[in-house]
């Protein structure tokens, strides 16, 4: 029986299907006509309903704008045959969740998607491999079972056999089928990871168990991405293989969830500001000029404690694991990696700031690397350069190279030498990820000859001392690495986050990055970068109001707030559309989208009419 026999086998004509709801989500396509606002009953209803049937199906399950309600999320057919609205993926309402504690592990196979539907592909990756791209990866969802949550024990990113993509599992649910005791349905969100780069594809994979412990077809869907250049649909169904793990196994991963569950922030919908502060105006977070409602990921406002989220949106409806979704980092590392990782470091090792690239990475010449130190890298100031008009140098050709190389050896390679002298260190900002790379290799390098050992810099410099005590997701406790026996970390990008730990972060840099168990860090770095220190705002970025330092971008917004002397608002910033705002009023803003719109103006205008920034 095909997929829609099996959706449609207990509608009867002309009563059941009457009570289906067909409505369109997606505003992009605009294909098809919005069933839900145009039919009016005994009008065009019976016009539709005196379509052939197949006609029907085909608009609602291959429409690309519009969604038939779903099946049951206990009646889940085991191949697509078209895309689902997102809340079939979703615990239905009364769904009784499995107790107690278990733990198991998932071998998805590969396959080929059922559909892959291109929406944007800015490089032509479909021309260059597309039979590749539409498989499915072979992976592994290990996972330990308490109280209907499904928490992965292999966090992070995963790498796999497969050429274009690695692939995240987050935390899902699972639930009894009809009350039926023999049967759980597990829903788990996942992401597709660009290999060695950071589009994030997420969606959500869902199967049946019985008692006999062998699971169904796993069917998946994406319908959404944080990926400026490349966006698609793709659904379809795996085969799988199951095997029992001991619940023990799962104890670390378990506590790890529950604790970071126990400090998140409490999260409002962002149309509940207005009911506290009702002199904000909440489009102002979320509408920015230029900035489509398709390109946003999700935004959020944090603010006396609270964090104010939007819907985590797809072209299928809303997310329905809003607090799980994945979102990639980009150049936002090169602030929460190499810049606080420089900070806790010097804190250790107090004037390692000032060691020398030639020195400590020996792949760069002495000669040419000899008097440029590992803070000249995080200023992007190194004085290697080809050009210092904006973009130039990170957008050209062999840079996008050093990007997508795979070893460490070969990133050097390029990070070293490309680039010639052209100015004295800590005098020009031209903007390179491969600086920031060469300053992860420097910090690895002057850490291992202080402990004495090989070290992981990301564990040692960031995960133990902040990331742990602050206890957050299990997604940003690792990072992308080279691919060869060095795992060099990639240091300005490759990190992922959820919502919550991107708001708790940012919130904890405008509280000064304080807090009980926090341990060293560099305030001279520290202030100079969240501008603390009005004598070290940092080098001139493409723009008088623009300031750069290590790691961390800076704007004066004085003109957006009429105030009459600068006023420097610290903020991240990641390729595609990605700002984190760490207003000095003690608010945050962030936005995660993928239109390369990065502004945020109205954010600043709407913050500073809670607490002035002027003053």
């Amino acid at each position: 029986m095909t997929a829609p026999e099996r959706l449609m086998s207990s509608v009867a004509p002309g009563t059941a299907l009457l009570r289906m709801v067909v409505r369109c989500t997606d505003r992009r396509s605009g294909i098809l006509p919005r069933f839900g606002t145009s039919i009016a009953p005994g009008t065009a209803l019976l016009r539709v309903l005196s379509r052939p049937l197949p006609i029907i199906l085909a608009i609602m399950l291959l429409g690309a704008g519009c969604q038939a309600t779903p099946p049951a999320a206990n009646a889940m057919p085991d191949m697509l045959r078209g895309p689902l609205p997102m809340s079939a993926f979703a615990e239905p309402d009364g769904a009784k969740p499995v107790r107690g504690l278990s733990a198991g592990s998932l071998q998805i196979q590969t396959g080929m998607a059922a559909s892959f539907v291109v929406h944007e592909d800015r490089f032509d990756y479909m021309g260059a491999g597309g039979d590749t791209i539409r498989q499915f990866p072979a992976a592994n969802l290990s996972w330990v079972l308490s109280h209907g949550d499904v928490i992965p024990l292999d966090a992070g990113v995963l790498r796999t056999r497969h050429p274009a993509w690695e692939i995240a599992f987050q935390v899902g649910r699972a639930w009894y089928v009809d009350d039926d005791k023999n049967h759980v349905r597990y829903s788990v969100p996942f992401a597709l990871v660009e290999k060695n780069a950071n589009c994030t594809h997420n969606g959500v994979l869902t199967w049946v168990q019985g008692s006999d412990g062998k699971p169904s077809r796993v069917v998946y869907e994406i319908g959404s991405e944080t990926c400026a250049y490349f966006k698609f649909d793709m659904w379809g169904a795996l085969d799988a293989g199951f095997r029992d793990l001991p619940a023990s196994e799962g104890k670390a991963a378990l506590d790890a969830f529950r604790a970071n569950q126990g400090a998140r922030l409490p999260i409002m919908s962002f149309n509940k500001i207005v009911d506290k502060f009702p002199e904000l105006d909440s489009s102002g977070f979320g509408a920015v000029a230029n900035m489509h409602a398709e390109d946003i990921s999700v935004y959020g406002f944090v603010v006396d404690g609270v964090h104010y989220r939007s819907d985590c949106m797809t072209r299928f409806g809303p997310y329905p694991f809003c607090n799980e979704l994945l979102l990639p980092s980009y150049s936002t590392a090169k602030s929460l990696f190499a810049g606080l990782a420089l900070m806790r470091l010097q804190s250790l090792i107090p004037g390692v700031a000032e060691e020398k690239i030639g020195a400590l990475v020996r792949a760069c010449d002495e000669e040419q690397w000899g008097d440029v130190s590992i803070e000249n890298t995080l200023d992007m100031a190194t004085g290697h350069y080809l050009s210092t008009e904006p973009d130039v140098d990170e957008g050209s050709a062999p840079h996008v190279e050093f990007l997508y190389a795979l070893t460490n050896r070969e990133k050097l390679a390029f990070a070293c030498d490309f680039f010639p002298v052209k100015a004295a260190p800590g005098t020009v900002f031209v903007y390179h990820s491969s600086d920031t790379y060469l300053a992860g290799v420097a910090m690895r390098r002057a850490l291992e000859e202080k402990r004495g050992r090989p070290v992981d810099i990301y564990k040692e410099l960031l995960v133990d001392p902040f990331w742990a005590p602050l206890q957050l997701s299990a997604a940003i406790m690792s990072t992308r690495r080279s691919y060869d026996d060095d795992a060099q970390a990639l240091t300005g990008w490759g990190l992922s986050y959820t919502s919550d730990d991107i708001a708790r972060i940012a919130a904890w840099l405008v509280d000064g990055a304080a807090g009980g168990a926090t341990p060293g860090i560099d305030r001279s770095l520290f202030d100079a970068a969240l501008q603390n220190n009005p004598d070290d705002r940092g080098l001139q970025a493409g723009s008088p109001l623009f300031r750069y330092n290590n790691g961390f971008w800076a704007h004066d917004i004085s003109g957006y707030i009429a105030c009459d002397h600068p006023v420097w608002v610290p903020f991240m910033s990641g390729y595609g559309g990605i700002s984190v705002v760490l207003f000095p009023n003690q608010t945050v803003y962030y936005y995660f989208s993928d239109g390369y719109t990065q502004r945020w103006r109205e954010a600043a205008i709407e913050s500073d009419k809670l607490r002035s920034m002027c003053e």
